[in-house]
């Protein structure tokens, strides 16, 4: 896993949580 797909998982998982 590269830095770039980390940091969409990262961006996805925030928001998902901040949608909650």
């Amino acid at each position: 896993m590269d830095d770039l797909e980390a940091t969409l998982i990262f961006m996805r998982v925030t928001v998902n949580t901040i949608q909650q």
